[in-house]
């Protein structure tokens, strides 16, 4: 497994539990115009939002907290 595909396994998996756990005003499903398949993870680092994209122009947008650049220790790699 490709270090890109664990961190978006992880991702993933970190959504379900948050879904479980987040109370409403931490998520809510919203229009979303983007060209991205369904399952798709957006995370828009600015806005500090991740995105779970539905389809259909919808997606679920969560509020997370972001770190700064180089502070993590992941590498972009595959």
């Amino acid at each position: 497994m490709s270090n890109r595909t664990a961190t978006l396994a992880l991702a993933a998996a970190t959504l379900l539990l948050m879904g479980s756990a987040a109370s409403a005003s931490t998520r809510e499903v919203v229009q979303y115009d983007g060209t991205v398949q369904p399952g798709t993870i957006v995370v828009k680092t600015a806005e500090r939002k991740l995105y779970l994209v539905l389809g259909g122009g919808e997606a679920i947008r969560y509020t997370v907290a972001v770190g700064r650049p180089g502070k993590s220790g992941l590498t972009d790699g595959a």
